[in-house]
């Protein structure tokens, strides 16, 4: 039997102990596309993408930052909309030199902690509900049979339309950053073409209870409401 196919085989017929006792791992890829507000193209530095290890293990998840990424600020010129002359204007990208968040299925909670810009944040909150809209469309992705679903969500006063692509096939409630709440893992995901982050390097271990560790920090937590205030 194709060893992707046991493994799937595996899973789905032992779903229940997969939540308490087994450990799934890969990495999620986020890739910068365009900054909110901006109608202009990122630079190549800005680009950069930002690189995470996943694991999930006994009802737990863990997303952390296993490479630094710089502020930068970038030169940008655009034409003008209305005269035919082009602008120079600046840009600010700031990326997490530290970031790492976790989630506890068991208690619908989360604690994310990461530094920007040499300041540190704390947040500990429950886990969002998305409402999602599960569509009758599908595609491959990474080897992964995959179906759309979309949402929109509301952060530091804008909407942003998010699509993602879950896999039935790796039937766990999880999903980059704090999206969850599909039948599936989500293995790909667009919001509002601000940024793509994608899954790969997919593995399964059926023996292996992995602990996902709690945060150190002696930063203050904070909700994400006020984060979001702190911000405005």
């Amino acid at each position: 039997m194709n060893k992707k196919i046991l493994i799937l085989t595996i899973i789905l017929t032992f779903f229940n102990e997969i939540v308490s006792s087994q450990t799934i791992k890969g990495i999620y890829i986020k890739q910068q596309t365009n900054g909110i507000g901006d109608d202009s193209n990122l630079s190549k530095t800005a680009k950069e993408p930002e690189i995470y290890e996943y694991i999930f293990s006994e009802n737990s998840s863990s997303q952390i930052l296993i490479n630094k990424g710089k502020t930068t600020i970038d030169t940008i010129r655009k034409k003008h909309e209305t005269y035919d002359i082009e602008i120079e204007s600046t840009v600010k990208t700031i990326k997490s030199s530290k970031s790492i968040l976790i989630k506890d299925f068991k208690n619908a909670s989360y604690e994310m902690n990461y530094i920007r810009d040499n300041e540190e944040t704390y947040i500990k909150d429950k886990i969002p509900v998305y409402n999602w809209e599960i569509l009758e469309e599908y595609k491959e992705v990474n080897g992964f049979k995959c179906k759309k679903a979309t949402t929109i969500m509301e952060t530091y006063g804008y909407k942003l339309n998010i699509t993602a692509w879950f896999s039935e096939e790796i039937p766990i409630n999880d999903g980059p950053i704090t999206f969850n709440g599909l039948p599936g893992l989500i293995l790909e995901l667009n919001c509002s073409n601000l940024f793509i982050i994608t899954f790969r390097n997919f593995t399964f271990d059926e023996k292996t209870v992995t602990k996902i560790p709690r945060i150190e920090t002696n930063a203050k937590p904070q909700t994400v409401k006020e984060v979001e205030k702190n911000y405005r």
